[in-house]
């Protein structure tokens, strides 16, 4: 048993999360942001967190999949685009970040690919 359905707030089947051993001290933590919520693993990563009892606060460029996060799992969804826009907000108070965002697939010129996957991995550790 165990295991997940893959879609957007489907609950752990077995009601236990899969075996993290930082989501199992979500609790401690408080407040954390998980950049990327709207992505795979984000979509598992959110509702594990939320039921250890943290503060979630998701992340990502969906806002379809991140309204129905914040309703089912009780978290608070901010859009974002992590090379574009402000990051004070999302880290406005948080204690631990999750940082799973990243474009999957390439696009254009690998360079640019990797660049902008670089990039947006240096401004979420230099902004908090």
């Amino acid at each position: 048993r165990g295991g997940f359905a893959g879609r957007c707030g489907d609950p752990l089947v077995s009601g236990d999360a899969p075996d993290m051993p930082h989501a199992a001290h979500a609790t401690a933590m408080g407040r954390v942001l998980v950049t990327g919520a709207t992505g795979g693993l984000g979509r598992v990563l959110v509702p594990a967190l939320a039921a250890r009892g943290a503060e979630v606060w998701a992340s990502g460029r969906d806002r379809g999949i991140g309204d129905a996060l914040a309703i089912q799992n009780g978290c608070r969804f901010l859009a974002a685009d992590l090379v574009e826009d402000d990051l004070a907000p999302l880290l406005d108070g948080v204690d631990a970040v999750f940082h799973l965002a990243a474009l999957s697939s390439p696009w254009g010129r690998q360079a640019d690919f990797e660049h902008k996957n670089r990039l947006n991995g240096l401004r979420v550790r230099s902004a908090g």
